[in-house]
């Protein structure tokens, strides 16, 4: 009777560690998908930024060109 209680509570000690294990598996793998996701947006946001910035001066060459334009016309 004593080796089935001590069988019952290493058993139960196992399947402690086990979630335990799966519990930091799970919360390393969370960090690893938030860590990513952070990055790839921080790559976006920058991405959109260098656009933006040359949309903005092809914007300003255009209407200078214009004003140009313009004004020689006149």
């Amino acid at each position: 009777m004593n080796d089935q209680h001590l069988s019952s509570n290493q058993s139960h000690l196992g399947f402690a560690l086990v979630e335990v294990l799966l519990a930091q598996a799970l919360i390393s793998s969370s960090y690893l998908v938030i860590f990513t996701s952070q990055q790839w947006l921080s790559a976006s946001v920058l991405r959109q930024e260098r656009n933006l910035k040359e949309m903005l001066q092809i914007s300003d060459q255009h209407e200078i060109m214009l004003a140009l334009l313009f004004h020689d016309a006149k």
